[in-house]
């Protein structure tokens, strides 16, 4: 084969590439330093006291992220409860809800008698709707 082919009369040498490219000065040293340095400075910034003023922004912004959160779950507690009182006035609107709301109240319709009860009367009213027990039965013989 002739290495002159479409060359334009420049002879090109044919030189086989063996193993792998020289890595650059970057990558060999430039880089390690530069990691070394980041590292060194977080481990420093960390550990001593007079560092506050620094990390100062982040602790905040870490502080703001929580109330941030506390008063995102505030603010959906407060919208059901909303959403709750809304139903309710909505249905205090309607006639049997004003009825009920009024019955709450102590007021009666005209004509309508208001029998006031105590706690013992309940008591024994509910005892006395209750079906009647049967006896036990004895065994005579």
């Amino acid at each position: 084969m002739d290495w002159n082919d479409g060359h334009r009369g420049q002879v090109r040498r044919y030189r086989p590439r063996v193993g792998r490219r020289r890595p650059s000065v970057w990558r060999t040293t430039v880089w390690p330093v530069t990691r070394a340095i980041v590292v060194v400075g977080l481990v420093v910034a960390l550990l001593v006291p007079g560092t506050n003023k620094v990390l100062k922004p982040f602790r905040l912004s870490s502080v703001e992220h929580r109330q941030t959160e506390k008063l995102r779950k505030e603010l959906t507690r407060l919208k059901r409860e909303n959403a709750i009182l809304e139903r309710k006035i909505r249905y205090l609107r309607t006639e049997e809800g004003w009825i009920q709301a009024a019955r709450q109240y102590g007021l009666v319709k005209p004509g309508e008698i208001t029998l006031v009860m105590g706690e013992r009367d309940i008591a024994m009213a509910n005892r006395e709707n209750l079906p009647a027990e049967s006896e036990p039965e004895t065994n005579q013989q």
